[in-house]
């Protein structure tokens, strides 16, 4: 399998090992039930995220010399929980085990501890985020129309069966090939076979209503102008 970026997919290579990851359908259902991959994507996408990426990121580039400071991070709960929701969602994103990259949580003397793996933290957490992205909302542009724009986009639960079985149909798919679908892929094939409903986008409507009036506020100038010059 060659990896394709543009939906999602990537590959990481050790000296042993070719690691292949991509966001499908399938390995959205690995991570977890329909809420719980929603639960793991709102935790990839808080705030807290990339706060956590840049302390990590500075760790890093420093040597990760002080690992007093890394067990008392991953100490904090809110810690723990993000690098727990990166690893479930790599290795259910993995075409094998990727404990040797990610690491693993052991049981020690003071507790559960995590070991790291060959793949820095910040990593983990950036790569997981991006899987989550192009394997739940996808990352394609597409159009929506403005009268469309006010409709509730929030919810709590992501069901991937949906979306393999509508790949099915709309695709003439088999469900081995719609299950290997990226959210990504699936949103480039929609926009592909059905072309766009025409119409204003909020953006659109606002730079047509904004020409609209700068063009009549000309007319008006002119006009008075014109006006003017009758009278002189």
């Amino acid at each position: 399998m060659t990896p394709k970026i543009e939906y999602g997919e990537f590959a990481v290579q050790t000296p042993n090992n070719e690691y292949i990851f991509s966001p499908s359908f399938n390995a959205m259902t690995n991570i977890g039930s329909p809420s719980e991959i929603v639960d793991i994507f709102t935790a990839l996408s808080g705030s807290v995220v990339s706060e956590a990426v840049s302390l990590l990121a500075a760790y890093s580039l420093n040597g990760g010399s002080n690992s007093n400071w890394l067990l008392k991070y991953l100490k904090k709960s809110t810690s723990r929980k993000l690098l727990s929701s990166a690893m479930i969602v790599m290795q259910a994103c993995c075409n094998k085990d990727c404990d040797e990259l990610i690491g693993q949580w052991r049981a020690g003397k003071n507790g559960t501890v995590y070991r790291m793996g060959k793949m820095p933290i910040s990593d983990i957490i950036v790569l997981a985020r991006e899987l989550m992205i192009h394997g739940v909302i996808g990352k394609v542009k597409i159009r929506k129309l403005q009268r469309n724009e006010s409709d509730k986009e929030f919810t709590d639960s992501f069901n991937a069966v949906e979306y393999i079985n509508a790949s099915r149909v709309h695709f003439e798919m088999n469900r081995d090939e719609a299950e290997k679908l990226t959210m990504s892929e699936f949103l480039m094939m929609l926009k592909a076979k059905y072309p766009e409903e025409k119409g204003f986008t909020k953006e659109e409507y606002d730079t047509a209503v904004d020409d609209y009036f700068e063009r009549k506020k000309r007319r008006i100038a002119q006009a008075k102008a014109i006006n003017k010059s009758a009278y002189e």
